[in-house]
């Protein structure tokens, strides 16, 4: 935007003489967030890393000088779905039949993350560990078919100052029908791994978590984007209003210009 090139009047506001006035600059910005259950479990995890130091100073060693051990591990495995008719055919009508038409037949709407780590509400994971000497795992669900839309704007006309970013998280009836049945998926898998758990749930619990408005709580204050936003310069036909590249990322209104990732 700071170049010129975006929606008109926010290029006005900040006095950016307008070389190409494309409304969609900034607009339609998709994102997955994430959220999740935790367990005590007896295999080991990450969670030994926070509770031996001297086990983390040796993992530390031994990736630094031949990179083995513990940290050469990927923090988790994932695996997708749509979610089992069980769980669809409790969705509302309206949301169903909006997966339905937007998404492929084979588009899954959850992502799975199975974490060698205790997430808790996504905060700092250097000191999130409970560190109570249990190994902690946690089983996580993405939202990768989401309806809400956030926006990118400016609020300078200086390129080094931060963008204004608006995720719009869940705005969406559709994504907040989906976001909570995949929690409770998730603890459904959980009760599957019995051979691996210690103990009920650990985190967030279901004395405090059960209801739908609990769960929905729950997973507003836990979520945690998965850095795949993406979106802001749509592709399209010049008709549209909202299109910003044609099919070849070619930016409408100025030659020599494509944008790839946005």
């Amino acid at each position: 935007m700071v170049s010129g090139i975006g929606p008109s009047q926010t290029l006005n506001q900040y006095g950016i003489p307008v070389l190409s006035d494309l409304q969609g600059v900034g607009q339609n910005l998709w994102d997955q967030v994430y959220f999740g259950v935790s367990f005590r479990v007896n295999v080991e995890t990450s969670s030994r890393l926070s509770n031996d130091k001297a086990y983390a100073a040796q993992a530390a060693e031994d990736y630094l000088n031949n990179q083995t051990g513990p940290l050469t591990a990927v923090g988790a495995f994932i695996g997708f779905e749509k979610l089992p008719d069980a769980y669809r055919q409790k969705l509302s009508a309206t949301t169903q039949s909006r997966l339905n038409s937007t998404f492929p037949a084979d588009w899954p709407e959850i992502e799975y993350l199975a974490e060698s780590a205790f997430d808790g509400y996504n905060t700092n994971y250097t000191n999130i560990d409970p560190n109570d000497g249990y190994q902690y795992a946690t089983i996580s669900a993405a939202l990768v078919a989401p309806f809400s839309r956030g926006n990118v704007t400016i609020s300078t006309p200086n390129a080094v100052d931060p963008p204004v970013i608006n995720p719009n998280w869940l705005t969406d009836p559709a994504d907040i029908e989906v976001a909570i049945a995949a929690f409770k998926r998730v603890r459904e898998i959980w009760q599957n791994m019995n051979g691996t758990t210690i103990g009920a749930e650990y985190f967030p619990g279901t004395a405090n978590v059960g209801t739908d408005a609990e769960i929905l709580q729950y997973i507003r204050e836990a979520l945690i984007q998965v850095w795949h936003a993406a979106g802001t310069c749509k592709m399209g036909r010049q008709v549209d209003p909202m299109a910003v590249i044609d099919s070849r990322a070619r930016v409408f209104g100025v030659k020599g210009l494509r944008v790839v990732d946005a």
